[in-house]
This record gives structure tokens, sequence and C-alpha cells, in this order.
């Protein structure tokens, strides 16, 4: 009876920090933002970020007929954690679900979700590389952010990589 007692035990308390992990790691994620925005009066909403590094992993645009019809709907984010019990983010996937199926249209690694204002501060020795990770981490999961992301990923399943640059050329 005490070998049941001590192995539920042992279950009960890994399901709880399993099922609670998630809700800890936002929480940490928003003190740190907090706490950022306070000592460098930099709003993580506001501040500018680069995602050019994004690697898509569809031809664009697309001619394929699952992705020429395309709605921006049904493209969404997933994030890919290193870990599930201390997650840390890796990078991001932007995926489209089609019926039952899901296409992953785009990656963006954490290493390469860059933004100029802390890639400053970085340089000048003001904050080291853990927190400009936590910051990239909990700017990269902003909602405004995701879907700025889809937008243009979208966009770019439409009209391709480059056609901004060569109408600017032509005009």
């Amino acid at each position: 009876m005490n070998e049941f007692i001590f192995i539920t035990s042992i279950v009960l308390f890994l399901a709880t920090i399993v099922l609670t992990n998630n809700y800890f790691n936002q929480l940490a994620m928003k003190l740190t933002e907090r706490q950022f925005q306070k000592k460098y009066g930099y709003s993580i909403e506001k501040m500018s970020f680069s995602y050019e590094q994004m690697v898509y992993l569809v031809k664009l645009p697309s001619n394929s007929p699952a992705l020429k019809g395309t709605k921006k709907e049904q493209i969404y984010i997933d994030y890919d954690y290193s870990s599930f019990i201390f997650p840390s983010l890796k990078g991001i996937s932007v995926n489209l679900k089609t019926g039952n199926e899901k296409i992953t249209l785009a990656y963006l690694t954490i290493d390469n979700y860059r933004s100029p204002i802390l890639d400053k501060l970085f340089k000048e020795g003001i904050i080291d590389e853990e927190m400009y990770r936590k910051i990239s981490t909990s700017k990269i999961k902003h909602p405004k952010i995701n879907e700025m992301m889809i937008d243009e990923v979208f966009k770019k399943l439409q009209v391709g990589r480059y056609k901004t640059i060569k109408e600017g050329v032509d005009n």
C-alpha cells in the first residue's frame, strides 16, 4: 500500500509540474518583459524587429493547388520548444491547415529573430545574451507580432518574396 501511495504521489507531482509549467513560464516572461520596459524604457510591443531570416519551405509565390487558394485564416503559428518540462523556445513555424493536412510554410529560429534595439543594447554591454533571448522570446510570442508574421507569409505566398522590390525599381 505504501508503494502505491508513493508512486501516486510521484505521478501527481510530475503531472502538476507538466500542467502548470506553461502558465509559470508565461508568468516569468511577462515579469521579465515588465522589468525590461521599466528599466530601459522600451515597449516590447512597439520595438522594431526583423524576421527576414525566416526560412520558407515552399516555393514563393506558389502555384501549388493546395497553396494557391489559401485564405489568411488558414495560416497559424506553432511554437517549437526544446523541452517539454523546462521549455526553451527554439523557433516558430508558420503552418497552413488544409482539411486534415498541416503544411509547414516557414520556420524562424529564435536566434535569427533580431531587433535593432536589442542588438544595440547587447553590443553596448547593457544586456546579456540571456536577456536578449528572453525579450526576443517574449516579443515573438506577442499576438500582434504573430499576426504580422502571418500577414507577411500570406503576402509572400501570393506575390512572392521580391515582388515589392521589383515594383519599386521599375517605377
